[in-house]
Protein backbone atom coordinates (compact mmCIF):
# COMPACT_ATOMS: atom_id res chain seq x y z
CA UNK A 1 0.00 0.00 0.00
CA UNK A 2 1.16 3.53 -0.83
CA UNK A 3 2.35 5.83 1.91
CA UNK A 4 0.02 8.89 1.88
CA UNK A 5 0.99 12.12 3.59
CA UNK A 6 -1.71 14.58 4.58
CA UNK A 7 -1.26 18.24 5.40
CA UNK A 8 -3.66 20.67 6.96
CA UNK A 9 -4.26 23.66 4.70
CA UNK A 10 -6.08 26.82 5.63
CA UNK A 11 -6.91 30.02 3.82
CA UNK A 12 -7.51 33.39 5.39
CA UNK A 13 -9.64 35.87 3.47
CA UNK A 14 -9.34 39.60 3.89
CA UNK A 15 -12.27 40.87 5.89
CA UNK A 16 -12.52 44.53 4.98
CA UNK A 17 -15.73 46.05 6.21
CA UNK A 18 -17.48 48.59 3.99
CA UNK A 19 -19.06 51.17 6.25
CA UNK A 20 -21.17 52.91 3.60
CA UNK A 21 -22.29 50.32 1.06
CA UNK A 22 -24.31 52.64 -1.21
CA UNK A 23 -21.43 55.14 -1.40
CA UNK A 24 -18.96 52.35 -2.29
CA UNK A 25 -21.26 51.01 -5.02
CA UNK A 26 -21.79 54.49 -6.48
CA UNK A 27 -18.03 55.14 -6.42
CA UNK A 28 -17.37 51.89 -8.28
CA UNK A 29 -20.11 52.61 -10.83
CA UNK A 30 -18.60 56.07 -11.41
CA UNK A 31 -15.15 54.50 -11.80
CA UNK A 32 -16.38 52.31 -14.68
CA UNK A 33 -18.33 55.23 -16.20
CA UNK A 34 -21.66 53.48 -15.65
CA UNK A 35 -23.58 56.63 -16.61
CA UNK A 36 -22.09 56.47 -20.13
CA UNK A 37 -23.45 52.96 -20.60
CA UNK A 38 -27.07 53.70 -19.67
CA UNK A 39 -29.28 55.46 -22.20
CA UNK A 40 -32.73 56.88 -21.36
CA UNK A 41 -35.41 54.20 -21.73
CA UNK A 42 -32.87 51.36 -21.89
CA UNK A 43 -34.17 48.20 -20.22
CA UNK A 44 -31.61 46.91 -17.72
CA UNK A 45 -31.85 43.47 -16.11
CA UNK A 46 -30.18 43.18 -12.72
CA UNK A 47 -29.45 39.56 -11.92
CA UNK A 48 -29.85 38.35 -8.36
CA UNK A 49 -28.71 34.92 -7.24
CA UNK A 50 -29.09 32.86 -4.10
CA UNK A 51 -25.61 32.75 -2.63
CA UNK A 52 -26.42 34.60 0.59
CA UNK A 53 -24.42 37.78 0.01
CA UNK A 54 -24.49 40.15 2.98
CA UNK A 55 -26.61 43.27 2.46
CA UNK A 56 -27.82 41.98 -0.89
CA UNK A 57 -31.07 43.96 -0.67
CA UNK A 58 -29.21 47.23 -0.04
CA UNK A 59 -26.78 46.46 -2.86
CA UNK A 60 -29.52 45.71 -5.38
CA UNK A 61 -31.62 48.71 -4.28
CA UNK A 62 -28.60 51.00 -4.80
CA UNK A 63 -27.92 49.63 -8.29
CA UNK A 64 -31.62 50.06 -9.16
CA UNK A 65 -31.53 53.70 -8.00
CA UNK A 66 -28.43 54.37 -10.10
CA UNK A 67 -29.98 52.82 -13.22
CA UNK A 68 -33.10 54.95 -12.71
CA UNK A 69 -30.98 58.07 -12.08
CA UNK A 70 -29.53 57.76 -15.59
CA UNK A 71 -32.92 57.11 -17.22
CA UNK A 72 -32.77 53.33 -17.43
CA UNK A 73 -35.73 51.05 -16.78
CA UNK A 74 -34.48 48.33 -14.41
CA UNK A 75 -35.94 44.96 -13.51
CA UNK A 76 -34.64 42.12 -11.37
CA UNK A 77 -33.91 38.78 -13.01
CA UNK A 78 -33.82 35.72 -10.76
CA UNK A 79 -30.53 33.99 -11.57
CA UNK A 80 -30.28 30.89 -9.47
CA UNK A 81 -30.81 27.77 -11.55
CA UNK A 82 -32.02 24.90 -9.40
CA UNK A 83 -32.23 26.78 -6.11
CA UNK A 84 -35.73 27.23 -4.79
CA UNK A 85 -36.60 23.84 -6.23
CA UNK A 86 -36.04 25.25 -9.73
CA UNK A 87 -39.53 26.75 -9.60
CA UNK A 88 -40.62 30.33 -10.04
CA UNK A 89 -42.37 30.29 -6.66
CA UNK A 90 -39.30 28.84 -4.93
CA UNK A 91 -36.97 31.41 -6.46
CA UNK A 92 -39.31 34.29 -5.55
CA UNK A 93 -39.43 32.90 -2.01
CA UNK A 94 -35.63 32.88 -1.77
CA UNK A 95 -35.44 36.45 -3.06
CA UNK A 96 -38.10 37.52 -0.54
CA UNK A 97 -36.09 35.90 2.27
CA UNK A 98 -33.27 38.29 1.30
CA UNK A 99 -35.66 41.26 1.43
CA UNK A 100 -35.93 41.45 -2.35
CA UNK A 101 -39.53 41.85 -3.47
CA UNK A 102 -41.15 43.95 -6.17
CA UNK A 103 -42.69 46.17 -3.49
CA UNK A 104 -39.42 46.81 -1.62
CA UNK A 105 -37.26 47.25 -4.72
CA UNK A 106 -39.83 49.23 -6.72
CA UNK A 107 -39.20 47.26 -9.93
CA UNK A 108 -40.62 44.08 -11.45
CA UNK A 109 -38.98 40.74 -10.76
CA UNK A 110 -38.71 38.46 -13.76
CA UNK A 111 -38.53 34.86 -12.66
CA UNK A 112 -39.59 32.25 -15.18
CA UNK A 113 -39.13 28.62 -16.00
CA UNK A 114 -40.01 29.24 -19.64
CA UNK A 115 -37.67 27.57 -22.10
CA UNK A 116 -36.94 29.09 -25.48
CA UNK A 117 -35.29 26.93 -28.12
CA UNK A 118 -32.53 28.90 -29.74
CA UNK A 119 -31.09 26.24 -31.96
CA UNK A 120 -31.14 22.51 -32.48
CA UNK A 121 -28.07 20.53 -33.40
CA UNK A 122 -28.73 17.90 -36.04
CA UNK A 123 -27.28 14.46 -35.63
Amino acid sequence: MENIMLRRVSQVFENKKINNIPKKIITELERVKFNDKIKPGMQIGITVGSRGIDNLDLTIKTVIQEVKKYGGSPCIIAAMGSHGGATVEGQLSILASYGITEEKMGVPIRATDEVIRIRQIRK
